[in-house]
């Protein structure tokens, strides 16, 4: 899958999976993905903000954001009980996710619902 933005940003996502039956309840799977999530209009252009205890308002928005990816490895084994109504499915994976697109509060503490302290927030990549 590919996608576009008219700010010229563009993500693609991708998947390649092998699946081997070694029996016919029973099977093996390895697979690797590649997708990438492009912002939303509102985590690049959000008119949006918190609104502090003392009443001071931050803004929240970031247009600089880049695509965040997530890159997945991944293994499993899927068996079908024939005398139960059920399945047994494990999957092990690994997923590196870079470019990471979270809203944190950076120095803010949160007590009963409430910011107590700090210093700045703002959309983030890393």
């Amino acid at each position: 899958m590919h996608e576009y933005q008219s700010n010229k940003i563009n993500a693609t996502s991708s998947r390649l999976a092998f699946n081997y039956q070694l029996a016919p309840s029973t099977s093996l799977r390895v697979g690797y993905s590649h997708s990438q999530r492009l912002p939303s209009l509102l985590e690049r252009y959000g008119n949006f903000g918190i609104v502090l205890t003392d009443h001071n308002q931050i803004e929240i928005s970031n247009e600089n954001l880049k695509p965040e990816t997530n890159k997945t490895l991944e293994a499993g084994f899927y068996h079908q009980f024939s005398n139960l109504d059920g399945s047994l499915d494990i999957r092990l994976f690994n997923e590196n996710i870079s470019e990471a697109i979270a809203l944190y509060l950076e120095g803010y503490t949160v007590k009963e619902g409430t910011l107590v302290t700090g210093q700045i927030v703002e959309l983030k990549h890393s």
